[in-house]
């Protein structure tokens, strides 16, 4: 299969079916450059937004090991903290609010109480107060992780706990991850996921992994690429930057999209074009992956007979007696 046309080619494209000049280098300074390439570019952004391109379709992997477990002081009716070290809490840039903490002998840390800032190498604040003094052993439990850095959305119904070989249920609601983490709740054997965070840090579990069969813990889910663009390195991006950028967009796309844009910005009638380039892009999306399964008994959906593609039409946990 051929490539599509390079950056240049495209802007000279759509100037050529303009009957504009044409351009150079895509990235001239020139305002008439400028803003072709804010055309193709923006066209560029719906198609990857709006559209589940085969070729941007990834797969993430979020790997976690066992909890950290060290002795901390507390002070009763205070947050403060003081560790050995907190150098682990913000490693590899992890917001210290991905860590719930725990202690392992009393009770004087309350009920799903989240770190909420690290003071120094040795201190930290927790989101709510301790409920007693003394030093004790504490566990450290990472609970949100990083989505990848190209991240636009992830696709449904892909969410899979690798080890155990369960799909993850999710997204769920904030109502719900509110009662599974403060009310009372029994055991269940599938994990759950929300988004929740600023990126990329923002993929949360539940529940957080502190038995020991929960870890080393894997999970996998499938996203689109925020990146349509390649160099010639194999380098990903999101737009147009130089002459030889390529995208995994189909050029002729690109261009009628970059086309009916310049025609709304100059106050001309864009509508004719507009609709050709939606008519394209409709037929493109359809001929990129092929037609959906959609099965005749009206009972499934993705493709599969039964509820949610996996057989799973049974509640977590235990059946009821009969």
């Amino acid at each position: 299969m051929a490539q599509e046309r390079t950056a240049i080619e495209i802007l000279n494209a759509m100037e050529d079916e303009l009957g504009l000049a044409r351009s150079t280098s895509v990235a001239a300074t020139t305002t008439i450059v400028r803003q072709r390439m804010a055309h193709i570019n923006a066209t560029l952004e719906e198609c990857q937004a709006f559209g589940a391109w085969a070729a941007l379709e990834k797969e993430a992997i979020i790997e976690f090991g066992a909890p950290t477990v060290q002795s901390c002081t507390l002070t009763a009716d205070s947050a403060i903290v003081t560790t050995a070290s907190t150098t682990f809490i913000t490693a590899n840039s992890v917001p210290a609010d991905s860590w719930l903490i725990q202690s392992d002998v009393t009770e004087n840390i309350q009920r799903n109480t989240r770190l909420a800032s690290v003071t120094n190498g040795t201190t930290f604040v927790m989101n709510k107060t301790a409920d007693g003094s003394g030093a004790e052993s504490c566990t450290f439990i990472q609970d949100t992780f990083a989505v990848p850095s190209d991240f636009q959305r992830s696709i449904p119904q892909t969410h899979w706990d690798a080890r155990l070989m369960w799909s993850m249920i999710g997204p769920t609601s904030s109502q719900f991850d509110a009662f599974q983490r403060n009310g009372i709740v029994g055991p269940f054997p599938r994990r759950q996921f929300r988004n929740q965070g600023r990126a990329p840090v923002r993929f949360r579990i539940f529940p957080p992994p502190t038995a020991t069969q929960d870890y080393p813990g894997t999970l996998s889910f499938r996203y689109i690429t925020n990146e349509p663009v390649y160099t010639p390195a194999d380098l990903t991006k999101r737009f147009f930057t130089a002459n030889d950028d390529r995208t995994v967009i189909p050029d002729r796309l690109v261009i009628l999209g970059a086309k009916w844009r310049w025609q709304q910005a100059k106050a001309f009638d864009f509508g004719p074009l507009q609709e050709e380039y939606y008519n394209w892009f409709d037929g493109m999306i359809s001929d990129d992956k092929g037609e959906s399964v959609v099965p005749l008994d009206g009972r499934g959906d993705f493709g599969f007979p039964d509820r949610y593609g996996f057989g799973y039409n049974i509640p977590d946990g235990n059946l009821p007696s009969v």
